[in-house]
């Protein structure tokens, strides 16, 4: 997809029944400072390099399917942020129907 020597990533191994998940981006745009893996999800914090320069926060999340397992998610994504991201916030989630 993009030259390999311009591409980090973290990942999170084998969540539930999937095969987990990757957060990566290029190396040219974003510097990752630093990273949490949760129960489902990726917090990744860095700087990003284009335009003006700024704190970033990316969130890649995987729902399982209970309302239960949802919530307790978003609490422990929300205590993350609360406690340790500055600047933006974005997020994307997935989840297997």
């Amino acid at each position: 997809m993009w030259d390999y020597n311009d591409i980090e990533w973290v990942e999170n191994k084998d969540i539930n029944n999937s095969g987990g998940i990757i957060t990566f981006w290029r190396k040219s745009c974003f510097q990752m400072l630093s990273y949490v893996n949760g129960s489902n999800y990726n917090i990744v914090e860095g700087m990003w390099k284009i335009g003006a320069i700024m704190s970033i926060t990316i969130v890649i999340m995987y729902y399982p399917g209970s309302l239960r397992k949802k919530r307790v998610i978003w609490v422990e994504i929300s205590e993350v942020k609360r406690t340790k991201c500055e600047g933006m916030v974005c997020g994307r989630r997935f989840q297997l129907y």
